[in-house]
């Protein structure tokens, strides 16, 4: 009995390569398309940074203010579509931004 349980883990770490294999191949096709399309977007309203320098005795600081305008308005419009590497398939969007203050 303990044999025949032995020689049924061998399928089952081949099974275990194969799988971590597949995982691995859909995040290299995950990361090549994200890398061909620009990678992660991020989208911010209009603000003013001020920098000021503190210089203390043992350390120099940096101190940021930043202002915001009141109201912000931002139509956007996101279409998704798929693309396929190989056996896997990668969602991408499109986005159209209008953004402007009142």
């Amino acid at each position: 009995m303990a044999a025949l349980s032995l020689l049924l883990l061998i399928p089952v770490s081949f099974l275990k390569d194969t799988i971590w294999s597949h995982s691995h191949t859909a995040d290299e096709a995950i990361s090549e398309v994200g890398s061909s399309w620009g990678g992660r977007q991020f989208l911010t309203g209009p603000y003013i940074e001020f920098t000021k320098t503190v210089i203390n005795q043992k350390e120099e600081q940096k101190k940021y203010l930043c202002v915001f305008p009141e109201s912000f308005n931002a139509d956007i419009e996101l279409t998704s579509s798929t693309l396929k590497r190989g056996i896997f398939k990668v969602p991408v969007y499109i986005s159209n931004v209008k953004a402007g203050q009142e």
